[in-house]
């Protein structure tokens, strides 16, 4: 029994060593959190980075495409135009010639 009073009884030197391995702790702890806060830091940097980086390629991607586009479609309302400005002219040479001999 006396053995167990012993491991019960908190002493002052007791109480100061474990203050002290607990601070020790506590310190390591935010040791390694600020390290795998900056780690992780880093990741989001590079990761962001990669994602702007993958933006940018694929920003130049429709740029292009959206050029394209716009050429076609410049080339179809010319080409729309010119079957328009086609048939109007026939029509008008139709009812021009049909006016001449018949008229």
């Amino acid at each position: 029994m006396a053995e167990r009073d012993d491991r019960n009884t908190w002493t002052d030197a007791r109480l100061d060593d474990l203050a002290q391995r607990v601070d020790t702790g506590f310190n390591e702890l935010r040791a390694d959190m600020r390290a795998q806060g900056a780690e992780i830091n880093q990741r989001i940097t590079a990761q962001g980075a990669e994602i702007n980086q993958r933006f940018t390629a694929q920003d130049e991607k429709m740029d292009r495409m959206f050029e394209s586009m716009h050429r076609d479609m410049i080339s179809m309302h010319r080409t729309m135009l010119i079957g328009t400005g086609t048939i109007l002219a026939s029509t008008v040479g139709a009812v021009v010639v049909s006016n001449v001999l018949l008229g």
